[in-house]
């Protein structure tokens, strides 16, 4: 026995407020979810990030005038200018010595 289209459209329009009420809790659900990865990954990519790492005490060196960054002591020369970039402000520095070490 099929329900006659009224009573089908009777049973319908009971459902509708129920799966609004889920559709509406499963989208909140899903956004939260989106910002919450999304926050995590601001957080991930804000310590990577040059300004955090100066921020811990780190500096940049480059070479004066290329702009070359400095990531070995081989890549500077005694009497080379060079510039050091620091959480707060900047240095222009002539190197004095260069000490070597060994590759660990």
């Amino acid at each position: 026995m099929s329900l006659g289209p009224h009573n089908r459209i009777r049973a319908s329009l009971v459902l509708l407020p129920q799966l609004s009420r889920r559709l509406e809790q499963e989208a909140r659900r899903g956004i939260v979810s989106r910002r919450q990865s999304v926050a995590a990954r601001v957080a991930a990519l804000d310590a990577l990030s040059p300004l955090a790492i100066l921020s811990r005490g780190f500096s940049v060196i480059r070479t004066v005038p290329e702009g070359k960054m400095v990531r070995k002591s081989s890549d500077v020369t005694v009497g080379q200018t060079v510039q050091a970039r620091l959480a707060e402000g900047q240095l222009v520095c002539v190197v004095s010595d260069v000490i070597r070490q060994p590759a660990s």
